[in-house]
């Protein structure tokens, strides 16, 4: 498990930290945190845990962040849970979570941006500071931001060769910017919680699905059935938020708040680049071995 001491080495931010005082005894605060994808997900595993490990470490264990499983494995209402408190923190994309309300945000859903790790950090800049991020989130207390991969495409027993091999075939989405660039090639576009995918694949109400290389194994596809198109820089990119009900993020002291606010946009798009490039290299390996054509 990754450590604030072992991820920030060198960092000034990080000096300042380690070197400050224990001042006040503060009760711990235990901070459940909504979990709707298996536990083994790339977001979990190398991103959530080692952010958890990190926020209790800065905090010298007052404020401990545990998962919860929430059964209905839905992303879209992760964002409205949090503001009523049934969770007291969560994640998910802002493409799930209407992007009506994330307008922004499709700043980080363009085609074309790069790898995980530049683009991660960047979007969190720039929609952090020069977009105010924060206006829309307004309901929330938000921590941290994030992109995942480059997005692909993947067709069920097709081949991808001119834009109008595109016409008239039914593909999931994650939602967000992507939805525009499908509907402009003449796609249906239908919005599935990532639990019903497979299914509609077996039963053929789907003809392909945007994703991130990543994501692929987990829905039982990665198969010689299937034929990934990939583009420089991907065809499009989710964006993704950490979020805190500001009620509990009121009951935190002073300086736990600040430690979180600031730890928060210090490590969470660094280290979901990471993440997800390393993911995205592994996915892509065990589909080539599985069949899956990739080009």
């Amino acid at each position: 498990m990754l450590g604030r001491r072992a991820f920030l080495a060198g960092s000034t931010a990080a000096g300042a930290m380690l070197a400050a005082p224990s001042l006040v005894t503060a009760s711990e605060q235990v901070l459940r945190c909504g979990c709707w994808t298996p536990g083994n997900h790339v977001v979990v595993r190398d991103i959530l845990e080692p952010y958890f490990e990190i926020v209790a470490d800065v905090t010298n264990g007052r404020v401990q962040m545990v998962l919860e499983d929430d059964p209905e494995r839905d992303p879209g209402p992760q964002y409205d849970k949090i503001r009523s408190g049934h969770f007291d923190v969560s994640f998910s994309q802002h493409g799930f979570s209407g992007m009506d309300r994330f307008t922004r945000a499709r700043i980080g859903q363009l085609p074309f941006l790069g790898d995980s790790y530049g683009t991660s950090i960047v979007f969190d800049d720039i929609y952090r500071n020069e977009l105010n991020a924060v206006e829309e989130h307004a309901e929330v207390e938000l921590l941290g931001l994030f992109t995942h991969g480059p997005g692909a495409l993947f067709l069920k027993n097709r081949v991808l060769r001119q834009r109008s091999d595109l016409e008239g075939l039914t593909i999931t989405s994650p939602g967000g910017h992507v939805d525009s660039l499908l509907a402009e090639l003449g796609t249906e576009i239908r919005h599935l919680p990532p639990r019903d995918i497979t299914c509609a694949f077996a039963r053929d109400e789907l003809h392909g699905a945007t994703f991130a290389m990543h994501s692929v194994p987990g829905f039982g596809f990665a198969d010689r059935d299937f034929h990934a198109t990939t583009f420089p820089g991907g065809l499009f990119n989710s964006t993704w938020f950490i979020a805190m009900n500001k009620e509990r993020f009121a009951e935190l002291s002073d300086r736990d708040q600040r430690a979180v606010s600031e730890i928060s946009r210090e490590v969470v798009g660094p280290l979901a680049g990471k993440a997800f490039d390393d993911a995205d290299h592994r996915a892509t390996l065990g589909c080539i071995q599985l069949g899956m054509t990739i080009e």
